[in-house]
């Protein structure tokens, strides 16, 4: 018996790898030009070069050029380690093996203890839900940080589902030295302790006392990994102003954020994700049964043992972190990188089956891969998400022979509105220039509100003189 699960876990794994190595070719041609990937290049080669660089002198304007504010400082020690090997082709074949990481990590937290067929389920319901969504199988298939941190966090919530506090203290711990959103492990945390005494019907039961230490593993990896991080405190003070920026709350119009963060309209909520909401709303009405139910003390096998306390905290948790990201990406589509995993993992917690196979799970999934598929069209290549990156030759690539024509000169040029789209292929390419800004504007804004009142004068013909700003401004 031990041996027929071994191989089925073997097969499982081996066609996620296929599916993923075959996503990662497909995805990584769209993203060839994404301009994202050539800052990473840049700050991969620096890594590479200086284990952790403390100033960056390129990038004068925010000041990092008397120290660099990194925010992802575990990924571009990785991404640094794979261009010291093979330069940017090891860079993105690191990251590529991120995003397969991303498929295997959903499918493990989703096998469920002392299920009959639980390998075959957990691979459907992975394929499934992870491939309905074309955007989230775009974005865990790039040069981006977020791929590592998404990565983290759905390990992070199957050891919140086990009580596993040594490896929740681990993950909050490498994710405190990853990425900058410290606080989405917190955010966890939190639930699972709530979500804890609302079973329990107590404080001081069984499952409270283990969601509590799970609490407090979380936030001492997240205290010890951030004091640990080369970067602090800094690197806690740049979560705080990404959290602005996620919330577009950092005093700057919305027209003036990158079409990544603002949020989407009705219409375009339920052709892209309409299928998860319909999830969300079918989850709120069956739970609310279930908890009612509950409450009522009805005759329920929640009362018979604590094992099956403990199956419907797993249940509950896992729904209501998926609840909770399905509504932050109303207001960010940035959610979905955990909204569609955790989608899967909730599935995979939704019912008890003993030893029958799952069908209302696989139905579901089946059912929602069938509403989302057409609308995402994750497998025609040709209307993949990014439209402009299928360009052959993208305009933006051939920028790159241009700015190999600036002139070099003994004297720093400065770099005045360069734009995100542009910036990171210039800063890669010509090391020897200055900027003025680099990533979302609002970190100059943070920076010198004045600078970016400045910038932000001239670029809109406000100012009287722009020569003379130009000139004097920005020295």
């Amino acid at each position: 018996m031990k041996s027929k699960r071994i191989l089925k876990l073997i097969i499982c794994l081996l066609a996620l790898l296929a599916v993923g190595s075959f996503l990662a070719v497909k995805f990584e041609k769209v993203a060839r030009s994404d301009p994202d990937r050539y800052y990473h290049y840049a700050v991969s080669k620096i890594t590479a070069e200086t284990f952790a660089p403390k100033e960056l002198p390129q990038i004068f304007g925010l000041g990092w050029d008397s120290f660099f504010v990194e925010k992802e400082f575990l990924f571009h020690l990785y991404t640094g380690f794979a261009y010291g090997l093979a330069q940017e082709k090891g860079v993105v074949l690191a990251c590529l093996l991120l995003g397969i990481g991303v498929l295997i990590s959903v499918f493990l937290v989703c096998i469920r203890p002392n299920q009959s067929h639980r390998e075959w389920t957990a691979l459907i319901l992975t394929l499934s839900i992870c491939l309905s969504s074309g955007r989230f199988a775009n974005r865990m298939f790039t040069v981006r940080p977020h791929v590592l941190a998404t990565l983290i966090v759905i390990l992070l919530l199957g050891a919140l589902l086990s009580r596993r506090r040594y490896l929740t203290f681990l993950l909050s711990f490498l994710f405190a030295l990853a990425y900058h959103a410290f606080y989405i492990p917190v955010m966890l945390s939190i639930l699972g302790v709530v979500v804890a005494v609302f079973v329990e019907k107590s404080k001081s039961g069984t499952l409270p006392r283990a969601a509590l230490n799970c609490l407090y593993a979380t936030l001492g990896g997240i205290v010890v990994g951030g004091i640990l991080n080369p970067y602090f405190p800094s690197n806690f003070v740049i979560g705080y102003q990404v959290l602005m920026i996620a919330l577009i709350s950092t005093g700057l119009s919305i027209s003036e954020f990158g079409n990544e963060l603002l949020p989407l309209n009705g219409t375009q909520l339920i052709m892209q994700y309409g299928g998860y909401y319909a999830l969300l709303f079918g989850g709120v009405a069956f739970y609310g049964y279930r908890i009612i139910a509950y409450r009522m003390e009805k005759k329920s096998d929640l009362e018979s043992c604590d094992q099956s306390k403990a199956e419907f905290f797993e249940s509950l948790l896992s729904f209501a972190a998926f609840s909770m990201f399905s509504l932050i990406s109303v207001h960010s589509p940035r959610g979905i990188e955990f909204m569609v995993p955790f989608a899967a993992i909730a599935l995979s917690r939704s019912f008890h089956f003993g030893g029958r196979i799952p069908w209302k799970i696989l139905a579901i999934a089946c059912a929602l891969f069938i509403v989302q598929f057409p609308k995402n069209k994750v497998l025609a290549w040709s209307e993949v998400i990014w439209d402009d990156f299928l360009k052959p030759e993208n305009e933006r690539v051939k920028s790159l022979e241009a700015f190999a024509k600036i002139p070099h000169s003994t004297e720093k040029i400065r770099v005045v509105n360069c734009n995100w789209d542009l910036s990171p292929y210039l800063f890669y390419a010509r090391p020897d220039l200055r900027f003025v800004d680099i990533l979302d504007p609002s970190l100059l804004y943070a920076r010198n509100s004045e600078l970016y009142s400045m910038r932000k004068s001239m670029l809109s013909a406000e100012a009287p003189d722009a020569w003379g700003l130009l000139r004097e401004g920005f020295d």
